[in-house]
């Protein structure tokens, strides 16, 4: 039994997720229902579901544009990802046809029982949510055909969803546009880690370092030369101002230990001076011991 009922409608899929519930249940469509294509899809399924490999011939000839339809839709290796990734831009039915080699009423077909969702393409937070969302949550990967080619053709159109997929040189305009995607998502993603990001003892002077970094870079794009200087003197003594356990100095830390000042520091060699009490009168004998 499939679980969240009353989210069928929400899915682009809604037609057919409620025709295999009522063949899953063994329950006819509503008479009352005004959608023709909930009661033709339900025909169609519950034959095609008991249909031996023969028989599936009849069901062919009776159910053509279903029957291929279903067939790409069920078949990861098909057209699939292409079709309903067209479907999420402005290319017409005739045109996505064309482009995959599929009969016109086979695409409109599969666009009103598997991927209704262009009447809610102006609809950005409902398609970024149910759509794009978990691609951005999760992270794209390179073999995740399905949201990886939405995530290109809704975002950025059919141009150039169809030249990143195929072969050829890209053109100068969608060269473009990939490149300032790529540069915003950096900085969406560079955002995000600022604001997880946790101060201590550890990286703190990496922060302040790449602060000034930041703040020199735009310096050079928006100030003169005597501008410049002065930032640059500003942000270098908020660090000399900085102390911390990862720049320890003689004002906070008194480091006369024999290992940090350099007296009495030994070779490799050399014998170590070493106290130890006399056997019979307890008293300290002070000895050598060669290093080694």
């Amino acid at each position: 039994m499939r679980e969240n009922i009353g989210m069928l409608d929400d899915l682009p899929s809604h037609r057919w997720e409620t025709v295999a519930l009522l063949v899953e249940c063994q329950r006819k469509p509503n008479r009352r229902t005004s959608d023709k294509f909930i009661h033709r899809g339900f025909n169609f399924l519950k034959r095609y579901s008991t249909a031996t490999a023969l028989s599936k011939l009849d069901v062919r000839r009776d159910y053509p544009d279903l029957y291929w339809a279903y067939g790409i839709y069920d078949n990861p290796n098909s057209e699939r990802w292409i079709i309903e990734a067209g479907l999420l831009t402005d290319i017409s039915t005739q045109a996505l046809a064309k482009y995959v080699g599929k009969p016109l009423m086979v695409i409109q077909t599969y666009e009103k029982m598997f991927y209704d969702v262009r009447s809610r393409l102006d609809s950005r937070g409902y398609m970024l949510n149910r759509i794009m969302m978990p691609a951005f949550d999760r992270g794209v990967h390179a073999r995740d055909f399905d949201l990886l080619y939405k995530i290109l053709a809704y975002c950025m159109g059919w141009k150039t969803f169809t030249e990143f997929i195929d072969s050829r040189p890209l053109a100068d305009e969608t060269r473009a546009q990939l490149s300032g995607s790529f540069q915003d998502r950096m900085l969406k993603l560079g955002w995000m880690a600022a604001h997880r990001l946790e101060i201590n003892n550890y990286n703190a002077i990496e922060v302040i370092d790449k602060c000034i970094r930041l703040r020199e870079v735009e310096s050079q794009q928006n100030l003169g030369g005597a501008g410049r200087d002065e930032v640059m003197g500003l942000l270098g003594g908020l660090l000399d101002r900085c102390v911390t356990t990862m720049l320890p100095t003689r004002e906070v830390l008194q480091l006369d230990e024999p290992r940090v000042t350099g007296r009495n520091v030994l070779k490799y060699g050399e014998k170590i001076p070493i106290a130890v009490p006399e056997p019979s009168t307890g008293e300290a004998y002070d000895g050598e011991v060669e290093q080694g």
